[in-house]
């Protein structure tokens, strides 16, 4: 099985992932927090590295402690790093809409809600443009336990509403 991994360079976490998935032929595309910009010139890019690999999953992966995550929640001291810009304006929409918390305990939550949308935006694309279907999932590395989780899949982020 072949698997493409996003990550984030900050994290470390390609030895980590090469451990658990020692059956499998690993690829890594990174991108400061997994900040990967989901246009269509970038889909398209990655659609040619899944094809040339014959890979069948993707992952997106961070830890809680991810830098760059932390600093979008908190201090954005990195905020003008080039082609960051737009990463960081997505953070504080979040933030404006109470759904990326700052408290201790929520980062968890926050990693898991960012990353299901990228999930989704990529999954869509490749569902669109690929005869066979690629798994697309989120995990998130917990370092005290030395594993990796499952994003929570089903968080509620409240699009539209209508009330009849």
């Amino acid at each position: 099985m072949n698997r493409l991994f996003l990550v984030c360079p900050t994290d470390f976490l390609e030895s980590k992932i090469n451990e658990v998935n020692y059956n499998s032929n690993n690829y890594f595309y990174t991108s400061l927090g997994n900040s990967l910009n989901t246009d269509f010139k970038t889909l398209l890019h990655i659609k040619e590295i899944l094809n040339k690999h014959s890979i069948d999953e993707v992952h997106f992966v961070l830890s809680p402690s991810n830098k760059i995550i932390l600093d979008a929640l908190k201090g954005q001291r990195f905020s003008r790093i080039r082609n960051m810009g737009n990463f960081y304006k997505k953070i504080n929409q979040l933030k404006a809409h109470k759904i990326c918390k700052t408290q201790d305990g929520t980062e968890y939550l926050s990693i898991s809600f960012y990353l299901n949308k990228k999930v989704k935006e990529v999954q869509q694309f490749l569902n669109i443009s690929s005869s066979t279907p690629i798994k697309v999932t989120g995990l998130i590395y917990d370092s005290k336990r030395a594993e990796f989780e499952n994003i929570y899949p089903v968080l509620y982020g409240l699009e539209y509403f209508q009330l009849n």
